[in-house]
């Protein structure tokens, strides 16, 4: 959708053949001046899965208590209330004049459409050209402790992303964060070996330590679910 909204941004004509549109019967009411439609939908845009919504939702989430959450999603809603509306007055006179409203049609084109293509190479991230499994290190013949390390930029997400470690022994997975984590990847995690989400923050040592009970294959993941590299469990 939002591929075909920036196509049609740039003025491609095909784009336009495909009609985005509310129902007839909806649309007239949330556009019109007389009802409460527009204060309706203007209130529904906060559950649109956007990028910022999505943030406060999972800060929401992991604050692990539902009064915390609600009003994390409260101050949220008034914290983007006033910028919104300045940036919907702002839009609407710099959109007044014809010419200067194509040329900047064109330039959010292009912002969608990159937005779109740097999304889509992170969700898609592990189905890269493998890493080959990497055995686990042990520090000394003392200690079975298995240390696997990765690491974490905003352009590569966790490289290397794939790992391999044996049931039974306790398990050192650090990550050498670089940058700051965005948005729903902000955290990460191993649902079924390490349930509890930690956040990327930049030069801040993160270490996940636990012991795998069972074989399997395990999904590296952010706290929404979203797949970043895998954990091979073996006999």
């Amino acid at each position: 959708m939002r591929v075909i909204v920036a196509l049609q941004m740039l003025g491609i004509e095909s784009a336009h053949r495909i009609r985005l549109a509310l129902p007839k019967s909806f649309s007239k009411k949330s556009t019109s001046r007389t009802s409460a439609g527009p204060f309706a939908l203007g209130f529904a845009t906060v559950l649109l899965p956007c990028g910022f919504t999505l943030a406060a939702e999972g800060a929401a989430i992991l604050s692990g208590n539902s009064l915390r959450g609600a009003l994390i999603m409260i101050f949220f809603t008034i914290g983007v209330a006033l910028p919104l509306v300045v940036v919907g007055m702002g839009s609407a006179k710099l959109f007044a004049e014809e010419k200067r409203s194509e040329s900047l049609q064109k330039i959010a084109g292009v912002i969608i459409l990159a937005l779109v293509i740097y999304n889509l190479s992170l969700s898609f991230l592990p189905l890269r050209a493998p890493t080959p499994l990497l055995p686990p290190n042990e520090t000394s013949t003392a200690s079975t402790t298995q240390k696997l390390t990765t690491t974490f930029t905003l352009q590569n997400d966790i490289q290397p992303h794939i790992f391999s470690a044996r049931v039974g022994e306790p398990v050192e997975f650090s990550v050498d964060v670089r940058d700051n984590g965005v948005g729903c990847m902000s955290t990460i995690m191993i649902p079924g070996l390490f349930d509890s989400p930690i956040y990327l923050k930049k030069n801040v040592p993160l270490v996940m330590r636990f012991t795998p009970e069972k074989p399997g294959t395990y999904q590296i993941t952010c706290a929404m679910g979203v797949p970043r590299g895998i954990l091979k469990v073996t006999e």
